[in-house]
């Protein structure tokens, strides 16, 4: 009765600890209970981690403002007011327009009332008062000026090119030109002396400003007049025999 006794109380010990096949195998005959009774053992705490050098992370660049914002903070309408305009700023006056202009000229200018006539509705349009105006005709003093200086240096520029132009033709010309072309000049020159137009002479001055000099014509013409009038030639000069019919003392005193 007693070895049954020990026996049941063994069994109840080991009701809780069945063992497992594998257990069995290697022998294993004390193992936790697979359903333990009251509260678990508490968890150890874990090993601390050996130290480390800490990464400092840089804090971020703030955002920029909006376009516009004076403060990144503030609203369209939750931000400063704009400051008023003080009442006590006079308001501005706007200008007087003539119905007719007094324009004062500068110096060595002359208003020309038709033509101040023309830019009268002008003036009007872009609200120009009578002083404003007034200041605007220096201006108009100096483009005049300068369109005149451009149109006479054109007309230069366009005469030296056309006395080039004829001089280039009068020297390849196969007549007067090419090897003839410095004793057709001393040709021409005479028949221009022999019409008593010489040196310096008004004629001469004329064909230097046009630039008629160089005109092949021209200087065709006067070698053949100089041609007449050589050594072989039969033309009679405008001033031959002139003093030969001069009274004796305007011969012999011509300054008297």
């Amino acid at each position: 009765m007693r070895l049954l006794g020990m026996t049941k109380s063994r069994n109840s010990l080991l009701a809780g600890v069945a063992m497992t096949a594998m257990e069995r195998r290697v022998g294993r005959y004390m193992r936790a209970p697979d359903h333990p009774t009251g509260d678990p053992a508490p968890a150890a705490d874990p090993a601390p981690a050996p130290d480390a050098d800490p990464v400092i992370t840089p804090p971020a660049d703030p955002a920029p403002p909006a376009a516009g914002d004076d403060d990144g903070d503030d609203t369209a309408l939750g931000g400063k007011k704009p400051d008023a305009a003080d009442p006590a700023d006079p308001a501005p006056v706007a200008p007087v327009i003539p119905e007719a202009y007094d324009l004062t000229a500068p110096e060595g200018m002359t208003i020309d009332a038709d033509l101040l006539t023309e830019a009268t509705p002008i003036f009007k349009e872009l609200g120009l008062t009578n002083e404003a105006a007034s200041k605007v005709l220096p201006l108009a003093q100096s483009l005049i000026a300068k369109t005149q200086e451009a149109t006479v240096q054109q007309f230069i520029d366009q005469g030296n090119q056309q006395r080039k132009a004829w001089l280039d033709e009068a020297k390849a010309d196969p007549e007067i030109g090419g090897n003839k072309w410095d004793a057709t000049l001393h040709t021409a020159g005479r028949g221009l002396d022999a019409l008593g137009y010489g040196e310096g002479s008004a004629l001469r001055t004329l064909l230097n400003e046009t630039g008629l000099g160089n005109h092949l014509e021209m200087i065709k013409a006067m070698a053949k007049i100089g041609g007449m009038v050589g050594e072989d030639g039969d033309f009679v000069r405008a001033d031959a025999g002139a003093k030969i019919q001069l009274p004796l003392e305007k011969r012999l005193y011509p300054n008297d």
